[in-house]
């Protein structure tokens, strides 16, 4: 199990708290606009594949993080409600993250 995050530059590792990643997905979802019941689903679901894909290892970058998230989005193109959440976390990554 992952047991800290290495942060970008002179900012370390801290503790990983799989919490920050649901927080994350909640947002690009929320930022989908869509309905309430498809988003908890969403949320659930999407969560559950990130954090199932992590690796076994000790530490993990941001950045990996962030491409298993991209990764679990883009996974069925045909899926609506994925490609919904995926524009809507992009547009997030560009605006606050500078990804």
């Amino acid at each position: 199990m992952v047991h800290s995050v290495l942060k970008k530059g002179e900012r370390g590792a801290e503790p990983f708290i799989p919490g920050k990643i649901k927080v994350s997905i909640e947002e690009a979802v929320r930022g989908s606009g869509l309905p309430e019941e498809q988003a908890e689903s969403a949320i659930r679901e999407i969560h559950y594949e990130v954090i199932s894909s992590l690796p076994i290892e000790r530490e993990i970058t941001t950045t990996e993080i962030r491409r298993l998230i991209v990764e679990s989005l883009s996974s069925n193109r045909d899926d609506a409600v994925r490609m919904s959440v995926l524009i809507a976390w992009t547009d997030h990554e560009r605006r606050f993250k500078a990804f």
